[in-house]
């Protein structure tokens, strides 16, 4: 990755095939359900190919959380939104990143990309996502799993690309947020006519999501709370449809790993009041 270049994904970006997806949205569903077939197949995994079987697959984001599940808190300019955490998954990435965490790294970082309805991007120490003296370029092994999707509401770890015949993108400290293509009748019809896998399938349909990510990001966290804020963040009005910065400032004023249970109780309590 270029550092005097932000941390974008070109190929999800303004200019690349996310926006036709949107527009053309048959092509998508089209290269989508290629995909999904694809994963079940053969997919490349950080520590080289692997094989990702059918019944394998799992879809923990639809899992019911615990009371001792750990959760991430996401304290931003304009509210709060709460995701799952998915240490046991992805050991390496959580490691990393409860470090920077627990270090209050993420205090004050920004939303510095937006892709409306697609995306938001966050947690770099400069407003347009370049590199300072600040910024941690720590690049991580991706931990590619088959328990976890890039749906709505999910999680990426985003470090950039590394490799030239095989590219692999990298985990990082800065954070990609998931939204979602336009999920129609079109889209459910011809994801439902897949039959590998249905359980999948029904992920995506029911939440929506990005199906042409999987696979090939770390993939560490859900969420479950906060979905106003969220969709806020995801539809931010930017600059330009090339460098896609919010033309408001917006911050994560404070990340913080709690449990769900702690959660319940705070939220309990500040009903109460």
């Amino acid at each position: 990755m270029n550092k005097n270049k932000p941390y974008k994904p070109d190929y999800i970006g303004p200019s690349g095939p996310m926006t036709i997806f949107r527009t053309a949205l048959g092509i998508f569903v089209i290269l989508a359900i290629i995909f999904l077939i694809f994963v079940f197949l053969f997919a490349l995994g950080g520590n080289g190919k692997k094989i990702v079987e059918p019944e394998n697959v799992k879809v923990i984001q639809n899992d019911s959380i615990k009371d001792d599940d750990e959760v991430i808190v996401f304290e931003t300019s304009i509210g709060t939104f709460k995701a799952v955490f998915y240490p046991d998954e992805v050991p390496n990435f959580a490691k990393y990143f409860r470090g920077l965490v627990e270090k209050g790294y993420y205090d004050g970082t920004y939303v510095f990309s937006v892709e409306k309805g697609i995306y938001f991007m966050g947690c770099s120490k400069t407003r347009d996502g370049l590199d300072d003296s600040q910024t941690d370029t720590t690049t991580i092994e991706p931990e590619i799993t088959p328990s976890l999707w890039p749906l709505k509401g999910a999680i990426i770890s985003y470090g950039g690309e590394n490799g030239t015949l095989i590219k692999q993108n990298m985990s990082g400290s800065r954070l990609m947020f998931c939204g979602s293509v336009e999920v129609n009748d079109e889209f459910k019809e011809q994801l439902k006519s897949v039959e590998s896998n249905q359980k999948l399938i029904d992920a995506f349909i029911e939440k929506g999501g990005l199906p042409n990510l999987s696979q090939q990001y770390t993939i560490f966290a859900q969420v479950y709370d906060g979905w106003d804020v969220y969709d806020k963040l995801t539809n931010l009005d930017v600059n330009n449809a090339e460098e896609g910065m919010p033309i408001d400032e917006i911050k994560f004023e404070h990340i913080y790993i709690s449990t769900y249970k702690e959660q319940k109780a705070d939220k309990a309590l500040t009903d109460s009041e």
